[in-house]
């Protein structure tokens, strides 16, 4: 099959949709597929280049409006590399409408990975009234553009978009992969060297969080929450591994994180993915205080590498989170203190391990453009 995948945003810009896509690109192509990827140029990356198989394409953008100036200006290059391809593949929000308009124009069969539902949520993330209604509407307008077939991060979305009235029968539950060849038990480095390397107490209890720092990520409600567990865990640390991207929300985390108590939050920068596992494994919790969840790879990877998870009831991370763990209410910083504090005690809860293979990913979405050509 060749299958054409339209992107606001590929590798390297870091983001839960770009992993999911990197692995489903590299793992159809592995098993023979031609795949091509139109994105979104950003952080002077390459115009075309070839990245373990797969061939990407990025159309050059107006920086600070990256991922809008994509969905007007993507088009041709859309269409020209669509032309080719048996089944168009794309992602909410931007580069969706570009895939549907390409594959009408193509009479191309045209997949949306839906990561969320937000609806209301909007209103909630701390954008003025104006953003918050804006975005609302555009999410709206894209459900109701008629796709060929949903490939759902979670049930949660799914049933989430089923009531936003699409066909049932047109919603496929596909739970994204983790790499567990990386992300595993055995990919712990020794805690007491990776803690003195960053100047951290080997007596400390860590919580970590690491990925963007985006508005539904609460990382505000995180900080606040390490600051209020600080007063019944002496030797609190929050580390917090981010991607300086979006700019706002990072210099907003970076100034909370100045304002906290001295040495309890420490912002690392993003490391290479392989050495990632190192910084995990030294954690003794990692903590999710999302609002809203398509998915979580945070948590799903810490949960590969068999380290608890403190995380919200936001979204899918009912679903996702296993293994030793504690659930907490959204948007309550009150709430995932007291988590961080049972933590802290050892006091979680258990349910069977969950683990999300690359491969049974990759598999279903196969066999779903299968069927769709």
């Amino acid at each position: 099959m060749k299958i054409c995948f339209v992107l606001e945003y590929y590798a390297p810009h870091v983001g839960g949709g770009e992993t999911l896509f990197v692995a489903l690109a590299q793992g159809l192509a592995a098993r023979g597929h031609s795949c091509v990827v139109v994105t979104a140029r950003t952080n002077g990356a390459n115009a075309a280049q070839t990245l373990d198989g797969v061939r990407v394409y990025r159309v050059a953008v107006p920086k600070r409006i990256d991922r809008h100036a994509f969905t007007a200006l993507g088009l041709p290059k859309t269409l020209a590399l669509a032309k080719r391809a048996d089944i168009i593949h794309t992602m909410t929000y931007n580069a969706a409408p570009l895939a549907w308009l390409a594959g009408k124009i193509l009479k191309k069969p045209v997949v949306l990975s839906a990561h969320e539902v937000l609806g209301s949520l909007w209103f909630g993330a701390g954008l003025s009234p104006i953003q918050a209604g804006f975005f609302k509407l555009a999410e709206d307008a894209l459900l109701n553009l008629a796709f060929d077939a949903y490939s759902c991060n979670s049930q949660s979305t799914l049933n989430a978009l089923a009531a936003k009235g699409i066909d049932r029968k047109r919603l496929h539950l596909i739970y994204p992969g983790v790499d567990l060849a990386l992300f595993s038990p055995q990919k712990k480095a020794a805690k007491q060297a990776v803690r003195r390397n960053l100047n951290i107490p080997q007596d400390a209890f860590v919580c970590l969080y690491f990925g963007r720092p985006g508005v539904f990520k609460a990382l505000e409600n995180l900080v606040e929450a390490a600051s209020i567990a600080s007063g019944k865990i002496a030797n609190l640390v929050l580390v917090m591994i981010l991607s300086p991207q979006p700019v706002n929300q990072f210099q907003k985390i970076r100034a909370l994180a100045a304002n906290a108590p001295p040495g309890l939050v420490k912002i690392l920068a993003p490391v290479p993915r392989q050495n990632l596992p190192g910084l995990v494994g030294m954690a003794d919790c990692v903590c999710v205080s999302s609002l809203s969840e398509g998915f979580g790879f945070t948590a799903a990877e810490a949960i590969a590498m068999e380290i608890p998870v403190v995380a919200t009831r936001a979204g899918s991370l009912p679903e996702v989170v296993s293994s030793f763990h504690l659930l907490v209410e959204p948007g309550s910083a009150k709430a995932f203190a007291e988590g961080i504090v049972q933590a802290h005690r050892g006091n979680f809860a258990f349910a069977p391990k969950r683990l999300f293979p690359i491969e049974q990913m990759v598999e279903k979405h196969e066999k779903l453009y299968g069927k769709l050509i």
